[in-house]
Formats: C-alpha cells, sequence, structure tokens
C-alpha cells in the first residue's frame, strides 16, 4: 500500500488489471437432470395425467461476479434471438424460469406435460404429433448475457406422441374349444405400432348370427392380451368365453409409448366343441384311462415319485400279466379314489401311508429286479470262461500295444447321444390299435424325430465288454383338434408328449479294436422301457374326457443291436492326449437298429412299441 501512495501509476495498473480478470471470467459448469428418470417420455397417459415433473440443477460459478440464469426452448447465439421461455408450474412458490444464481447451490423446477408440449399437439385440444424437444439451462455473467467466454448451457430432452397409432382390420375368426382364433391384416403404416391388443365381449346366446356391423367395438373392454408387431393372429380366450355363446371381438394397436388406438371394426364369432387327440381316441374306442396310483399320488402328492414309479411298475410287470392280478387291478381302482381324496385331505394320514408304503415298493422293485440281476451273474460268469479260454488261443496274435489308452481293468462310464425317427405302432398306417384312426386324424402318420441321452457303466471286460445303462429322451407329436359335428380339422393345437425311459443291459465286442485296431465294435443292448406319455389341448392343459385323464406310462421291453466306428485307430497321438486332458478313453460314431414293445405287456391302450433305426456319438471315460 505504500508503494501504491509514492507510485500513484501503480493504481491505475491495478484497476486495469481488475477489469482485466474480470472480463476473462471462466464459463460456468452446469448439470441439469429429472428428479424422476423415467418421466422423459410422454404418452397421450401421461399428458392427460399431468403430474408434476420436477428437474434439479446447479451451476459452478469460478467468479465473484453475479451470474443469471433464464430455462427456454432454444440456446440462443444473439441478443436478438426470440427464444421462448419455459412455461413453469405457478401453483409452486419460488418456481422460476429467470434469476440469479449462487455458484453450488442446487435448483429444483416443477414442471407440468401440458406446459412443455406445445398447445397444438395436445390431445385436449384435438392435436396429434410425434416430437423430441429439449428445456435449455443457460447461465451468464449479469452484465454480458450473450459473451461465449463466460456462459453455458446444459438441456433436457423429452419425447413425447400424443399421436394413436393407426388399427389394424380383422381378416378372419375361427372357433375353437371355449376360445377363438382372430387373424388381421396390420396396418397400411405400421411404423409406429409396437404391439396389438386384442379385445372382446360376450354377446348373448342366440341361435342366430349378430350383425357385427352394428356392434360398437368401443365397448369391448375385456383384453385377452398382447401380441408382438410382427404377429398376425392371436387366441381370444377366457374363462366368460364358452361353446354356444357368440363372442364380438377387436384388435388396436399400441405404440412404443403405450398410446392406445382406436379398436378395430368389430368382428363375430362362436366357440364350439373342438375333440383333442385323447378325447377323440376315447370317443373311438380306445381304453387307456391314463390312471395312475391313486393312494400313492395323493399320498406323496406327485405320480412321478421314485415310489409311485415302482407301484406302477409292478402294477403293469406283475398284475396285470395274469387274470388274478387284472381282477385286484379292477377292485383296486374301483375302492381307491375315495380312500385316496381322504389321504389327501389329511396330512397326518399321508405320513402314515407314506410310511406304509415304503416296504411294499421295495418288496415290488426286489421282485421285479432280483431275477434279471441273477440271470446277467450267470450270463457274465460264463462270458469270463469263454473269454478265459479265448485269450489263451489268441495271445499269440495280439499287438504288443493296445489301441485305446487308459487300464482295460478300470470300471468306466460312458455317454451317448443318439436320434432317429420314430411313430409308435397306433401311429402306423393299417394299424389295428384301438383308437389308431384318432391318431392318424390328428397327427398324421410322419415319424418324428427322437434324441436321447444315455449313460452306462462298464462292469466287465474281457473278451469284449458288458455292463448296464439308462436313457432317457422327449419328444412331441403336434396335430390339430377337430370338430365334434363334422369331423374336420380345427385350429386348436393337441399335442402327444411322449418321454422314454430305459434301462438296458448291454455287451460291446470291442476287442478287435483293443487287440487288432480294427475300429469296429459291434454291440447289443436289451432290457425295460417305460414312456411316459400326456395329451395336451389348445389352451396347454392336459386333456380330459369323462373321468379319464390324457396322461399315463407304458411298459415294455427294448433291444437294439449295431455297430460302433472308433475314431481313436486313425489318430493315436491326438486320442491319447485327449484322455490325458479330458478322460476320455475313446470316441466312436454309430448306428443301430431297434425294436420295442411298449404295449404294458400286451394290456390295453396306447401302444408306444416301434421299429426304427439310429444314429449316434459315443464317449468312454
Amino acid at each position: 500500500m505504500t508503494m501504491l501512495r509514492k507510485r500513484p501509476g501503480a493504481w491505475v495498473a491495478f484497476a486495469l488489471f481488475a477489469l482485466s480478470s474480470s472480463a476473462r471470467a471462466q464459463a460456468p459448469t452446469l448439470k441439469i437432470t429429472p428428479v424422476t428418470e423415467e418421466l422423459s417420455r410422454f404418452g397421450i397417459e401421461e399428458v392427460d395425467a399431468d403430474a408434476p415433473i420436477q428437474l434439479e440443477w446447479a451451476a459452478s460459478v469460478f467468479s465473484n461476479e453475479t451470474y443469471d440464469y433464464e430455462l427456454t426452448y432454444d440456446t440462443p447465439s444473439t441478443e436478438t434471438s426470440s427464444a421462448a421461455r419455459v412455461e413453469l408450474d405457478d401453483t409452486v412458490t419460488g418456481n422460476e424460469n429467470q434469476g440469479s444464481i449462487e455458484s453450488g447451490k442446487k435448483v429444483t423446477i416443477s414442471i407440468r406435460p401440458t406446459q412443455i408440449v406445445p398447445k397444438t399437439h395436445l390431445p385436449s385440444t384435438g392435436g396429434a404429433n410425434k416430437a423430441t424437444r429439449k428445456i435449455v439451462l443457460r447461465v451468464y455473467r449479469a452484465a454480458s448475457p450473450f459473451e461465449s467466454g463466460s456462459s453455458a448451457s446444459a438441456s433436457w430432452s423429452f419425447d413425447y406422441d400424443t399421436k394413436r397409432p393407426p388399427a389394424p382390420t380383422i381378416s378372419g375368426v375361427v372357433p375353437g374349444e371355449n376360445r377363438l382364433e382372430v387373424s388381421w391384416n396390420e396396418p397400411s403404416d405400421e411404423t409406429d405400432v409396437d404391439s396389438y391388443e386384442l379385445l372382446y365381449r360376450v354377446l348373448a346366446t342366440t341361435s342366430s348370427v349378430p350383425d357385427a356391423s352394428t356392434l360398437d367395438s368401443n365397448t369391448f373392454t375385456e383384453s385377452a392380451g398382447t401380441v408382438s408387431k410382427t404377429a398376425t393372429h392371436g387366441s381370444v380366450e377366457g374363462e366368460a368365453l364358452v361353446n354356444g355363446a357368440y363372442v364380438g371381438v377387436a384388435i388396436r394397436s399400441i405404440d412404443a409409448f403405450g398410446n392406445l388406438g382406436i379398436p378395430s371394426a368389430a368382428a363375430v364369432g362362436r366357440p364350439q366343441e373342438v375333440s383333442d387327440f385323447y378325447e377323440l381316441y376315447r370317443q373311438r374306442g380306445g381304453t387307456d384311462d391314463g390312471g395312475f396310483c391313486f393312494i400313492a399320488t395323493a399320498a406323496y402328492g406327485s405320480y412321478s415319485h421314485p415310489l409311485v414309479r415302482i407301484l406302477r411298475t409292478y402294477r403293469d410287470v406283475v398284475l396285470e400279466t395274469g387274470p388274478i392280478g387284472r381282477a385286484v387291478v379292477r377292485l383296486y381302482y374301483s375302492v381307491s379314489p375315495p380312500i385316496a381324496d381322504a389321504v389327501r385331505a389329511h396330512p397326518i394320514l399321508r405320513f402314515v401311508v407314506r410310511t406304509a408304503l415304503v416296504p411294499l415298493a421295495l418288496f415290488a422293485l426286489a421282485s421285479m429286479v432280483l431275477p434279471f440281476l441273477a440271470l446277467v451273474y450267470v450270463l457274465l460268469r460264463r462270458a469270463r470262461l469263454f473269454g478265459a479260454v479265448t485269450g489263451v488261443l489268441l495271445l499269440m496274435s495280439a499287438p504288443a500295444n493296445a489301441s485305446l489308452p487308459g487300464s482295460r481293468e478300470e470300471i468306466s462310464v460312458g455317454f451317448e447321444l443318439r436320434g432317429g425317427p420314430y411313430l409308435p405302432e397306433i401311429g402306423h398306417d393299417g394299424s389295428t390299435v384301438t383308437g389308431a384312426t384318432a391318431f392318424s386324424d390328428v397327427f398324421g402318420h410322419t415319424p418324428n424325430p427322437l434324441y436321447t441321452l444315455g449313460v452306462d457303466l462298464l462292469l466287465y471286460r474281457g473278451i469284449g465288454s458288458a455292463g448296464v445303462g439308462g436313457t432317457f429322451g422327449f419328444m412331441q407329436f403336434v396335430g390339430r383338434g377337430v370338430y365334434g359335428d363334422s369331423g374336420a380339422n380345427s385350429h386348436d393345437t393337441t399335442v402327444m408328449n411322449i418321454l422314454p425311459l430305459t434301462l438296458e443291459a448291454f455287451y460291446r465286442f470291442d476287442w478287435l479294436v483293443e487287440e487288432l485296431s480294427i475300429p469296429f465294435v459291434p454291440y447289443a443292448r436289451g432290457g425295460l422301457a417305460y414312456h411316459f406319455w400326456w395329451v395336451t389341448t389348445g389352451t396347454g392343459d392336459i386333456a380330459r374326457s369323462g373321468d379319464a385323464v390324457g396322461r399315463g406310462g407304458k411298459l415294455g421291453l427294448v433291444g437294439r443291436v449295431g455297430v460302433a466306428f472308433v475314431l481313436n485307430v486313425f489318430e493315436p497321438a491326438a486320442a491319447r492326449s485327449l484322455y490325458e486332458s479330458t478322460g476320455i478313453r475313446s470316441t466312436a460314431l454309430f448306428g443301430e437298429v431297434l425294436a420295442s414293445k411298449v404295449d404294458g405287456f400286451a394290456s390295453d391302450g396306447i401302444v408306444l412299441s416301434d421299429q426304427t433305426w439310429n444314429l449316434g456319438m459315443y464317449f468312454e471315460f
């Protein structure tokens, strides 16, 4: 200060420096965000609701001067700009679209959709449009509102759509079982369509068809659900739809903003009775009632419980094969339903029955499995003796090194994946199985692919190898139900699902590849098969015909013979490397022929037997 008194010119330099610093004031930093991020898109519903939207913003100012702000729809670049200021909710105290700003202080403003959507685009004024708009916050030094070096702007964009999507046109209504199948043509301009909604109203039951042109589709308030914009048909179903009652249907578009289009012109249809495969099978004399063990199912809560399966298998394998056993089964089915209802209703009784059924199931399992295991034991004993004699005779001609890596003394595991055509005997052309015409009328005579997975346990190695294994698969036959009055195929889908299980013993003559490097392995497999089956209706429910339920299982026998082609012999080094890194001892491709007799050992009902071929791949670990 003393220096300034002694040198008056310093006052002038200091003043010029201060003015220069003020002139070089830095631009503020800004951030503007909606408090509720989801409210950056407005459809007709949001605009009509006119719920307040809150925007929050703050500015950091690097100067001690006064800064002002304003909210507009544009960013003015000149002092002559005519940018309109944003209209804010005037019911909120202190809600301003311009004023002074303190550095770092957060400001919250309240605004309504009807204030930021142009008046000419509001549904209340009859307007409609789809656009994107920005709200711009500009903070500037009070003395220089358009000085680029000391001002800054930030914006918040929002989309609005007050235009209803166009309506499609119904092209057809086809009756189904307690449902209608509706088809439509998309609107000429479907760019604003995101999905379609089916609407309906049940009309009075009458013998005459209602005139669709007299129906107001705006009164169809029941929704049958929505489908994607790529769909051209959909199903109208619900508890109110019953066979014989006329139903008015319409369809409307929905856009990405959730705007509902005007419903299309009305159409009329009437659901009518459709027989699915199981109903048609029963109508044409089929006797399979699809029943399971009533009391055991009630006790364990599922017909697929392992103990229930054992008891069902015992019924099919043992009891159903003789007249006395069949009489016992008929007696059981006549008296067990009320007992099963009582068991199902009382937890303590369920516990008692479950406990009592365990030894019964173990006895049933032992009576079926022990004879089979005894036979396998005898065969393996004989095979071991035969292997010892043959091994001595062929020892001189055996090569020094086996073709397959790993020890042949180890018990190993095998996995297989196979597939081939499958058509149950009930579906064969000219089949004499009762109810076979129902299968052909619904599904035809074309085989469907059946893919199965299998797991083997190799228990014996000598002249060849032997063990036990199991497989499971899944496949479907899909068809159309038939109208009860005409027998013509309807649009209702009916599906027969089959899940085959097998338990097999097998023998593989792999001595050729083990000792002589000949890559062919003949094999044979055979054992028990159990096929679960169930039929569904057009609505996906399990089919029923009176008291009979369209689901069940069939026990039988299966056998297959084939030849495997072992790939190891072509690249022994690669095979050994694969074995060391993954444990896969051999890899083979195979082909086989298969014959199954799955008819519950000649019991009445659906016959799932077949003769076919398979191709597959086998891995031994």
